[in-house]
């Protein structure tokens, strides 16, 4: 429909005015509504198209109460909506059922720095502890994160629920005296948590009266406490006999190895313990960064 006559009033109450000479609405003989068109370029039954630069292609505003201000039907059924809370920042209903709890997302801010995505019940409310993020059979794939997780209440005195790190690899381990050729040492790091273990088959210095240090840790461990690991050596000879421990002081990347006896007494690994050819050291040792 072209209206080209300058005005067409089709009432006594006007309902269509065309002060131009260009079409502004074209309804096809499939009846395709059209605005500012006159071809289809989508399958849909109705196309706006704006080329006013940057002004919005279609805007709508609510004048009244928060709440929807446009709603998404199927078959007469409700199956969304997009509306406004407290008049700043807008929600998407996504499930408004009211048999079932229902979802959806609303938009906010902690400042101007960081904004929010928020879940909402049916109705675009705001709702804590209700809304889950995909479910057992339809699952996420992987979450990139710049910041961390942060879990929910517990007992005792917490001082964070953040877990901001997560880690795998491997490392390379050095010994006190000689080289290393034969090894294999793995970490997980978890928050501030790490646990390194490691496999010392071959090195070059089995003479030695120097103690064993076990350099090369992935991470300097924390100033606060010192940790202790087993130890596993094959074909020790150390004098003081017990048994083998791992053990690093604060803000150090070494682990040394130690024979403890029941009654207290402890010595260091050294080199020369380690003289037959087929002794080697298995370690594991847990400790704070």
């Amino acid at each position: 429909m072209a209206l080209t006559q300058v005005p067409i009033e089709l009432s006594s109450t006007p309902g269509i005015v065309d002060n131009s000479n260009a079409t502004a609405i074209t309804i096809d003989s499939s009846e395709n509504v059209m605005v500012n068109r006159t071809s289809v370029f989508t399958t849909a039954k109705m196309e706006i198209q704006s080329d006013a630069g940057d002004a919005s292609t279609l805007a709508l505003n609510s004048i009244d109460t928060d709440g929807s201000i446009l709603e998404f039907y199927k078959a007469g059924t409700a199956v969304g909506s997009i509306g406004s809370i407290s008049g700043v920042v807008s929600n998407i209903v996504l499930d408004p059922r009211s048999s079932v709890k229902g979802a959806g997302i609303a938009g906010a801010s902690n400042s101007a720095s960081e904004g929010i995505i928020n879940p909402t019940d049916r109705t675009g409310a705001l709702a804590d502890g209700a809304i889950s993020l995909g479910g057992s059979s339809t699952r996420w794939k992987d979450l990139y994160l710049s910041g961390g997780v942060v879990f929910g209440s517990t007992g005792g005195a917490v001082t964070s629920k953040t877990l901001d790190d997560y880690e795998e690899g491997t490392w390379t381990p050095t010994i006190g005296q000689g080289t290393i050729s034969s090894n294999y040492a793995r970490y997980i790091k978890v928050g501030n948590i790490i646990t390194v273990s490691g496999f010392i088959h071959t090195f070059s210095n089995r003479t030695s009266s120097s103690a064993v240090a076990i350099g090369g840790l992935p991470f300097v461990s924390n100033s606060q406490a010192v940790a202790v690991g087993a130890t596993l050596s094959r074909y020790i000879n150390a004098g003081t006999g017990g048994d083998p421990v791992m053990y690093t002081a604060v803000s150090n990347s070494v682990v040394h190895p130690y024979v403890m006896t029941k009654a207290g007494n402890y010595g260091n690994v050294l080199h020369s313990d380690l003289d037959n050819s087929n002794a080697n050291i298995y370690f594991s040792i847990t400790y704070e960064v």
